[in-house]
């Protein structure tokens, strides 16, 4: 993915053409999220097309087909993974065929409460989280099937900063959405 940290007042013009085939595997040996300077740093954690907005991203008549994104994240979308703090618009963007693997190898990677750990969260057809201010103007999901732990919906999966409301969504629609989740526990060999 991009990291929007690198990216300031960046326009994504796709003049109607389509983003086939995108595949991710994201931090799915559980790899520190590092800066451009190699800092391990949480914010920019985030799995997408652009993994993390940082600033200010546009992105007009753009449409993404056939993407599969398999991770072990807070934050997963298909096309930002989290805003953090930035400006996102998002002008006539359609996302079809979409599936995140975000509930894989359960058994392999357990916390010290014997939770599995390999689960996203955060999870949205088009964005994971919002912690900034986002406008989606005639954007459409279209058979997506998202797994994962919490928080997961068709256009975002959750809303951080709290800025998001009616206003922010203009002439949207999610139609085939699968959604599931899961939460497991270390299996005992003996069962």
């Amino acid at each position: 993915p991009l990291y929007g940290d690198a990216l300031w007042d960046v326009t994504f013009v796709g003049n109607g053409h389509t983003i086939s085939n995108m595949n991710i595997n994201y931090n799915v040996n559980g790899e520190n999220t590092t800066s451009d300077y190699g800092l391990v740093d949480e914010m920019l954690a985030g799995a997408g097309f652009v993994g993390v907005a940082t600033n200010n991203l546009y992105f007009q008549d753009l449409n993404f087909d056939n993407c599969y994104i398999k991770a072990c994240e807070r934050y997963v979308g298909c096309v930002v993974g989290r805003n953090f703090r930035g400006y996102v618009e998002m002008n006539n963007v359609k996302v079809s065929n979409f599936k995140v693997d975000g509930w894989y190898d359960m058994d392999n990677r357990i916390n010290e409460d014997g939770a599995a750990i390999n689960i996203a969260q955060r999870v949205g057809g088009i964005m994971g989280s919002n912690h900034g201010q986002s406008l989606f103007e005639n954007c459409h999901v279209e058979n997506i099937e998202l797994t994962g732990y919490q928080n997961m919906a068709g256009i975002v999966g959750i809303d951080q900063g709290g800025v998001l409301n009616e206003y922010s969504f203009l002439d949207c629609s999610v139609k085939g959405m699968t959604i599931n989740f899961g939460y497991g526990f270390k299996k005992d060999v003996n069962d």
